[in-house]
């Protein structure tokens, strides 16, 4: 028995509900409730970055005049990078980063991004094991991905490898790929490995960190 309409305002991003048959009266013992689904587009956000959000909302009578408002504020955060390490064979260690989970337009204007992988430690990584496959599990062909592979030292003159890679925006997409440990068997070798959004490590970083080793094995045979 009452009606209500919503009007959107992509300009302003005002939502104006014209809601009738309110007026004063005897208390029916229930209430108004409205949720509101609110879609997150700002890119700094989608990439990561902690960005807190205002919602206000006011009652108005019908001639315009205020009758009340009520205001609150959210933190968001979006994690779009996830990083994860594999067990030691061979003496290489697998890595494996999973990116825009949700498929997302992550950066309005572009049709890429740009992923940064950093490997502190006495490691290599092996460019012909990198595989890069969508939210089906199929590959994608290289000539939809650039790769640049760097090697330096970081802060604290360890070795750094900086592996740079331009993928497609958009989609969800995993990243496989080996680094071989360069020490001899048995030799513990501490590492470090921080992946995140060009632009934004102190807000898209995800990291993996370990001690590992391997042993050389064989076997020989008389005959």
């Amino acid at each position: 028995k009452y009606s209500a309409f919503a009007y959107y305002d992509k300009t302003s991003h005002h939502i104006i509900y014209d809601v009738g048959n309110l007026k004063k009266g005897s208390l029916d013992k229930q209430d108004l409730q409205v949720q509101i689904v609110m879609r997150v587009t700002d890119a700094e956000t989608l990439l990561g970055k902690i960005t807190t959000y205002k919602n206000t909302m006011n009652t108005y009578r019908t001639d315009g005049t205020l009758v009340s408002t009520s205001s609150t504020n959210t933190r968001i955060k979006v994690d779009s990078i996830s990083k994860s390490k594999g067990t030691v064979s061979m003496g290489s260690v697998p890595f494996t980063i999973t990116v825009n989970p949700r498929g997302e337009d992550l950066l309005q204007d572009s049709d890429t991004l740009t992923l940064v992988d950093e490997l502190s430690g006495t490691m290599t990584v092996d460019p012909s094991s990198i595989t890069i496959t969508d939210r089906n599990g199929n590959q994608l062909p290289s000539n939809q991905w650039k790769i640049s592979i760097t090697k330096g030292t970081d802060s604290n003159s360890n070795t750094l490898t900086t592996m740079t890679l331009v993928i497609p925006d958009g989609e969800k997409l995993t990243i496989h790929y080996n680094a071989s440990i360069d020490a001899p068997p048995n030799t513990a070798v501490t590492y470090r490995n921080t992946a995140y959004w060009y632009g934004y490590k102190g807000d898209s970083s995800s990291f993996v960190s370990d001690t590992v080793s391997y042993k050389a094995d064989g076997s020989f045979g008389i005959g």
